[in-house]
C-alpha cells in the first residue's frame, strides 16, 4: 500500500478513495500513527481549502472502527458546512462504552484479615498453608531493644497455644504463643542476626515463623485490629 505522501504527488486533490485509505489505515495501526494521519489530514485542508464527500468522510471516520468506517463510506455525501459539532458527537456516541471489569475482594478480605492474641502474638492467615506469626507493635514496643530471637524447628508440630519460641530484650524476655495448631513451615532465620527486625518492622519484616494451619475455627476467637486496639488501651489504664 503506497503512503499518503506518495499519493500527493500524483493527485493534486482528496478526491481519491485510494487516498482516503491511505490516509486512514494508519489509524487502525496505533495512537502515534492516529495522529499521524490527523495531521497529514489537517495540512492537506489547509492546502486545498476545499471537502467533497470523500473527505468529510474521511476526517470524520478518523478514530472510528472499521465497521463506522466502512458505514461512512456507503453513507450519503455531506459538505463541509454541514459538518455540524451535532454530527461529531453523534458519530463518538456510537463508539462501545468500556466499562472495566472490577472484582470485589471485600468477603475474602474479611476472612483472612489479621488477628492478635491477648499474649500480643498476632497471626495472617491469607495464606493457611503458611500463615505468618509474629508479635504486635504493642508488644515490641513493651519490650524494648530486643537482643536475641529464638525461632522453633521447622517440620515441627505445634497445638494452639505452645511456646514456639522466645524474645529477649534489654528489660526482658517473653515466650512467643502460636495462636493456632499446626506445623512451622518457615522461620524468619535473618532475625538471629538482626533481631532489632522485630522492633522496626514488628507486623512486616519482624516476622517470626510460618505454619500450616490444621484448622481455620481456631483463628474466630481471636481479635481483629479494633478489637486489639482497645484491648490495649484497657490494659495500659489498668
Amino acid at each position: 500500500m503506497r503512503d499518503a505522501k506518495a499519493l500527493s504527488r500524483h493527485v493534486p486533490t482528496l478526491r481519491s478513495v485510494e487516498l482516503v485509505r491511505a490516509s486512514i489505515e494508519p489509524a487502525v495501526a496505533g495512537a502515534a500513527a492516529h495522529r499521524h494521519a490527523k495531521a497529514r489530514i489537517a495540512a492537506l485542508v489547509t492546502k486545498h481549502h476545499t471537502f467533497d464527500s470523500i473527505e468529510y468522510k474521511m476526517a470524520a471516520a478518523i478514530g472510528q472502527s472499521g465497521a463506522a468506517f466502512a458505514r461512512a463510506l456507503q453513507g450519503p455525501a455531506k459538505s463541509v458546512a454541514r459538518c455540524s459539532r451535532t454530527q461529531f458527537q453523534h458519530m463518538r456516541a456510537q463508539r462501545p462504552a468500556f466499562t472495566p471489569a472490577v472484582r470485589s475482594f471485600t468477603a475474602s478480605a474479611r476472612s483472612f484479615e489479621k488477628r492478635y492474641t491477648e499474649d500480643h502474638e498476632w497471626i495472617d492467615t491469607s495464606n493457611p498453608e503458611a500463615a505468618t506469626i509474629g508479635i504486635s507493635t504493642y508488644a515490641a514496643k513493651a519490650l524494648g531493644d530486643v537482643v536475641y530471637v529464638e525461632l522453633p524447628q521447622i517440620d515441627m508440630e505445634v497445638n494452639k497455644g505452645d511456646a514456639i519460641g522466645a524474645v529477649e530484650s534489654v528489660k526482658s524476655a517473653s515466650d512467643i504463643m502460636t495462636p493456632v495448631s499446626g506445623v512451622i513451615t518457615e522461620v524468619n532465620s535473618s532475625l538471629e542476626e538482626k533481631p532489632s527486625k522485630i522492633n522496626s518492622s514488628p507486623e512486616g519484616d519482624g516476622w517470626l515463623a510460618k505454619v500450616k494451619m490444621t484448622s481455620q475455627d481456631e483463628v474466630q476467637g481471636l481479635m481483629d485490629a479494633e478489637a486489639y486496639r482497645k484491648f490495649t488501651e484497657e490494659s495500659s489504664d489498668k
